[in-house]
């Protein structure tokens, strides 16, 4: 084990319950005229490795990332490629629930095109390939300009 103790001595038979964090997509296309959902995407999504390995090291007291997700990604491409990163328009979390609500709002001038990934990062600032990636999922988002795209991402963790 690489950077710790091995305490296995310490676990109980009886606590072998998973932890599992289940990330939900919803992408609204919002007609920006007259404020009608147009379409409702969603989408259940992967944590990556690196976010889970964030979490892993904040749990051990390392302190190098803050376990903040920050920045959305729009990909484009059939090779997804970065194409537009925004900083979280608001984010809220329910404490009795164990859930994280996070949001991300592009307004009808900021972006257009057809998106086939979305991504969130711990960490990351306004410049590309910055950021430990949290979540990525495959999508097919069309947005023109005359719309508003609003990606709502909700995380859960569940013991079970």
């Amino acid at each position: 084990m690489a950077g710790g103790n091995n305490n296995n001595f310490m676990r109980k038979k009886t606590d072998n319950k998973a932890i599992k964090i289940i990330g939900e997509i919803t992408a609204k296309i919002i007609d920006a005229e007259n404020g009608k959902v147009k379409r409702i995407y969603r989408n259940k999504n992967t944590i990556q490795l690196a976010g889970r390995n964030v979490i892993a090291r904040r749990l051990a007291n390392n302190t190098t990332y803050s376990g903040i997700l920050n920045y959305g990604i729009l990909c484009t491409g059939g090779t997804p490629a970065e194409y537009y990163r925004k900083a979280v328009f608001s984010a809220a979390y329910d404490v009795a629930e164990a859930k994280a609500y996070i949001t991300w709002v592009f307004s009808k001038d900021e972006v257009t095109g057809t998106f086939t990934q979305w991504r969130n990062v711990i960490d990351g600032t306004a410049s590309s390939g910055t950021g430990q990636e949290w979540s990525r999922v495959n999508v097919n988002w069309v947005k023109s300009g005359t719309e508003i795209l609003t990606v709502d991402c909700v995380y859960s963790v569940i013991s079970g």
